[in-house]
């Protein structure tokens, strides 16, 4: 299985405690998983615990001393982004532009030809609130994939919809877009002609380029991925 950047984002609730059985299995497959979060999922999950299952640094304060430009550069890394659990207060943030936090910041520079899951995660009655079902239909509108919450008991007390999706859901539906990438290209055969090339003008002397070849190799790569011959 070829390995992606995953940009894994956890808001503020108490599902947080999944996010890292689900951040474990993506590490597992053989994925990059780079965690951004809210100050509140702080309060839910440690970063020692993120840090310790992805070998990268947890990153949450846009105006931290070198992440000025996260919200670019991090939308420029990622293959795909998740969004576990994701609060009614984020969903709502994202659906109105609000980019005041590295989370929704990243919402609004995202490259909607990436896939971008969100797993909301809250009580029944926040779930069902007119507002909450407006946004998350606006967030379907704008091109993110929204995983559907169980049914069950949920942390309040409640029994209801409003479980953050399962681990196994949320990467079988990573894993059914990571096959549907790779797919488009099934049973093509690509050429790719890379690097400088050379025109005789006469036995000495020629006009040529410098090219490194790297575009060609990384379009082969892409190609590769997709599943081309």
């Amino acid at each position: 299985m070829l390995s992606y950047k995953i940009l894994f984002k956890i808001t503020g609730s108490i599902a947080a405690f999944k996010s890292a059985q689900l951040i474990s299995q993506l590490v597992q497959d053989g994925h990059e998983v780079q965690t951004v979060v809210t100050n509140s999922a702080l309060r839910f999950i440690g970063d020692a615990t993120l840090e310790g299952l992805t070998g990268r640094p947890v990153m949450g304060d846009m105006y931290e001393s070198g992440n000025m430009m996260a919200h670019i550069n991090l939308v420029k890394w990622a293959d795909y982004v998740i969004c576990a659990p994701a609060t009614a207060n984020t969903i709502n943030k994202m659906a109105t532009g609000d980019g005041s936090t590295l989370v929704t910041a990243l919402f609004l520079a995202h490259d909607f030809d990436k896939p971008y899951f969100i797993a909301p995660a809250m009580n029944t009655n926040m779930l069902e609130h007119a507002a909450v079902v407006a946004n998350l239909a606006t967030l379907k509108e704008r091109g993110a994939q929204v995983l559907p919450p169980g049914d069950g008991y949920l942390a309040c007390g409640w029994v209801g919809p409003g479980r953050l999706a399962e681990p196994n859901e949320v990467v079988a539906a990573v894993g059914s877009a990571i096959i549907s990438k790779q797919g488009d290209l099934i049973g093509r055969s690509v050429v790719v002609s890379a690097g400088p090339t050379y025109e005789d003008v006469d036995p000495v002397r020629f006009v040529g380029n410098r090219s490194s070849g790297r575009m060609g190799l990384s379009l082969a790569a892409e190609a590769v991925s997709r599943g081309a011959r």
